[in-house]
């Protein structure tokens, strides 16, 4: 199945990093937070990744055109193949977030959250069919990191995680699973993100600098 739309519900810092990721990465993204002034901000965070040379411009600018700032909860998630929240980790908020979301989203669409700190077996139980609901938890800070950390939750179906990674290989990006229930978080330290971001930052002046040179 494949699945290229997008809506990322929070413009925070996270936010906007994994929507400007996904977007460089060919993705369509609906992007929605009640502060329209925080969805602006990924436009200018795209800019800046032509402005330091690790993407073109014309790439940058094709970006931004997949990305659109939605109006509402409504407008983001009709029609989007993969939902993923990213708001404040309060309980309460998110179960209220997915109960909206699910009056709009499809029912072959995959729910996913960004949390660190709350169950997603607990969170589930506030979606509609739960068996599409999973953590998918970017790394900090998103650009340029490939990693993305995959948790089930109780009702979580392996279908849907099978869904869930393949999406994330066709980016060319690394899922790890995370057992249900476990303590432990995929971390990375300041070394190894450093590591991480010049080989895909290298990757990517290499190959701009060969398309201006007519080489690819």
């Amino acid at each position: 199945v494949e699945m290229s739309t997008i809506a990322i519900l929070g413009a925070g810092s996270m936010g906007k990093r994994i929507t400007a990721q996904l977007a460089l990465r060919g993705q369509t993204v609906r992007l929605y937070d009640r502060h329209p002034p925080d969805m602006v901000e990924v436009f200018t965070m795209l800019e800046e990744q032509a402005t330091k040379g690790f993407y073109t411009v014309p790439e940058v600018k094709a970006a931004e055109i997949r990305v659109r700032a939605a109006q509402d909860v409504q407008d983001a998630v009709r029609g989007a193949d993969i939902v993923v929240e990213v708001i404040i980790e309060d309980m309460a908020a998110k179960q209220a977030l997915y109960r909206e979301v699910c009056r709009h989203v499809t029912p072959r669409a995959l729910i996913t959250t960004c949390t660190m700190s709350l169950s997603i077996s607990d969170l589930a139980t506030a979606v509609t069919s739960p068996e599409r609901f999973l953590g998918m938890r970017f790394l900090y800070p998103v650009l340029h990191i490939p990693d993305v950390e995959i948790t089930s939750g109780r009702a979580s179906h392996g279908r849907v995680l099978d869904m869930a990674q393949s999406w994330l290989l066709g980016m060319g990006m690394q899922a790890f699973f995370k057992a249900p229930g476990s303590a432990e978080f995929l971390r990375l330290s300041p070394v190894e993100v450093d590591r991480r971001q010049q080989g895909e930052r290298s990757v990517g002046v290499s190959c701009n600098q060969k398309k201006r040179r007519g080489v690819l």
